[in-house]
């Protein structure tokens, strides 16, 4: 008789807890929020984890930045004539050059390298002035020129000096060209395959700079090429907000002077 009630009480306990077990799982799902479980990246991309749901990747590369060091003489500025400085000499290779804003803003300029980046892509904007499409030059341009801490820095006037320069003695037709490796005046600015540039650091230590209202450590970048007899230079510096690095103010001019008329 006791083995009997034993039984019966085991059976009446498993059947109220298995009773619960339903309950409790309702529970559980109320009270967990939509999409929980899924990072924004998951559900806002399919799961692909960057801002692009068809699977694209987050940049266009391969982008590729191989360094070197080179020894330059340098004035010292104090009277006691020049010395010798290493500097950093950068070789940005593109397999593909961006063609519009969007694409140029997946490429990486951030880092030690970004600098270089920075002004290999302003002369893939410049490449792609056109008299019959100027928008597409401005926005790359934009793009390059305006940071976090610096807004509305690209104006009328920096559309309408691009214009002038570029429509000077043609010069649209092969400026762009005529910075990248390979391209000279006797093969008409033909860069080689692929496409590359060569920059280095300037002798001279960055400067600060506070125009914008924010304190910013500017350093210029220059290209030695074919078609002057001078270096260019372009200065470029590290937003502290987005770590990516811009076109200071005006001096995008700088790739913009005359070079020597192609010859073919």
């Amino acid at each position: 008789m006791l083995k009997k009630m034993i039984a019966l009480l085991l059976c009446v306990l498993l059947l109220t807890g298995c009773a619960a077990l339903p309950e409790m799982a309702v529970d559980t799902v109320e009270d967990e929020e939509p999409g929980a479980g899924h990072s924004i990246g998951e559900e806002e991309t399919g799961g692909t984890g960057h801002p692009f749901g068809d699977g694209k990747e987050a940049t266009i590369q391969p982008v590729s930045v191989t360094t070197s060091t080179v020894r330059k003489e340098s004035d010292s500025g104090q009277g006691n004539g020049t010395q010798a400085v290493d500097l950093i000499q950068a070789q940005v290779t593109f397999d593909r050059l961006p063609a519009t804003a969007e694409e140029l803003e997946q490429v990486d300029r951030t880092g030690e390298n970004g600098k270089f980046v920075a002004v290999a892509l302003l002369l893939a904007a410049y490449k792609t002035w056109v008299p019959e499409d100027e928008e597409t030059c401005a926005a790359m341009m934009a793009a390059l020129m305006e940071s976090p801490s610096a807004e509305g820095v690209y104006t009328e006037f920096t559309r309408s000096f691009v214009k002038e320069r570029m429509l000077q003695n043609g010069k649209w037709a092969y400026i762009a060209d005529a910075y990248f490796d390979g391209a000279s005046p006797e093969n008409g600015y033909t860069p080689g395959e692929p496409l590359t540039v060569t920059l280095r650091e300037y002798a001279y230590a960055p400067q600060i700079s506070t125009i914008y209202g924010v304190e910013l450590h500017v350093e210029k970048i220059v290209t030695e090429f074919s078609g002057a007899d001078t270096e260019r230079a372009v200065s470029v510096y590290e937003d502290p907000s987005d770590g990516r690095w811009y076109v200071f103010s005006d001096t995008y001019a700088g790739l913009l002077s005359d070079v020597r008329e192609p010859e073919v």
